[in-house]
């Protein structure tokens, strides 16, 4: 049969200073004592510095995200009277545009009145006072008061 058997965990113990009758001394016969107090001191100095190095590195971070914050702030100060100058001229463009697109449907509309074939005949008669063959211009005048015109 197998072994049932659980291996017991290895646990690093570190063992505490107590305080004892001779620890003005320095330690008891082996000089324990002494070696922990001073890896005692190493690893509150590593600590220390630790925590030293951590606050600087977060001062530093503040200090860069400041910078970056304040750099931001002065470009946007300075784009946002850009964008303002940018933006009226725009609205102007688009109202001088649709001026000229008002122009363009007018001068169109004109022009297209020219293209048809009948229509333009028709004004160039009017204007020009043609007449077909076949057809007599007629003239109504108002009758004088009791003259009559002598032919």
């Amino acid at each position: 049969m197998p072994s049932s058997r659980v291996p017991a965990p290895r646990l690093r113990l570190v063992p505490q200073a107590v305080p004892t009758a001779d620890a003005d001394s320095g330690g008891d016969r082996n000089g324990r004592s002494g070696r922990l107090q001073a890896v005692q001191q190493r690893r509150q100095q590593r600590l220390r510095q630790y925590r030293r190095t951590l606050g600087w590195q977060a001062g530093v971070a503040v200090v860069v995200n400041g910078l970056w914050l304040s750099a931001t702030a002065i470009a946007l100060a300075r784009l946002v009277p850009l964008w303002q100058t940018q933006h009226r001229n725009l609205n102007a463009l688009e109202q001088a545009v649709g001026v000229m697109e008002e122009r363009v449907e007018a001068l169109r509309d004109k022009v297209e009145l020219g293209l048809d074939p009948l229509q333009s005949e028709a004004a160039m008669r009017e204007h020009l006072n043609y007449l077909p063959d076949r057809q007599m211009e007629i003239l109504l005048v108002e009758p004088d008061s009791g003259d009559r015109p002598q032919i």
